[in-house]
């Protein structure tokens, strides 16, 4: 997975989502919003992420 790409992701009680890719590591895929990920690039800041487990990251999605 490469930075600023969408993917799918499985939250809890099932739901799902698609969120931006931040970060990954070996274990865990770190996402945030689309409106975090545009708001740290035009502040020049970090966005603020959540790590989801690879198991729970359903995909790559088209870009929206």
């Amino acid at each position: 997975m490469k930075i600023g790409q969408w993917v799918e992701v499985q939250e809890a009680f099932d739901l799902k989502s698609v969120k931006r890719v931040v970060s990954a590591d070996i274990r865990n895929v770190y996402v945030c919003t689309d409106e975090e990920y545009q708001a740290a690039v035009s502040e020049k800041r970090e966005p603020t992420i959540i790590g989801f487990p690879r198991q729970f990251v359903l995909g790559v999605v088209n870009e929206r």
